[in-house]
């Protein structure tokens, strides 16, 4: 009896002990919605406003797209959308002082 009773606890030991890799986010956000500043070009594409809004950790930021996986359609989201992700600050953005990102990876809350 002993010997069944060490094997079940050794394997839920190790179980509890596991941890998934991809539960671990960096932080936790909050998608707002479009970035609704106007911009003020004439007759050419600016890259330095639209796109989306991100509330992290009491400061925004603005991001293009998100990774492919989960699936989520920002176009037609319902905001605010709570986030857990991993991002970094996006090195080609036309304004780093603005706040632009990429999202490395996320998962819905």
């Amino acid at each position: 009896m002993n010997f069944r009773l060490t094997i079940i606890l050794s394997l839920f030991l190790s179980a509890s002990f596991c941890s998934k890799e991809d539960d671990t986010f960096q932080s936790k956000g909050i998608i707002t919605g479009e970035d609704q500043r106007k911009c003020a070009c004439w007759g050419i594409k600016c890259g330095c406003c639209g796109n989306y809004v991100i509330q992290i950790n009491n400061s925004g930021y603005i991001f293009v797209d998100l990774p492919k996986e989960p699936k989520l359609d920002l176009t037609t989201a319902k905001f605010p959308i709570n986030v857990s992700l991993d991002w970094h600050k996006d090195p080609d953005s036309c304004s780093l002082s603005w706040g632009y990102i990429i999202v490395d990876r996320f998962r819905l809350n």
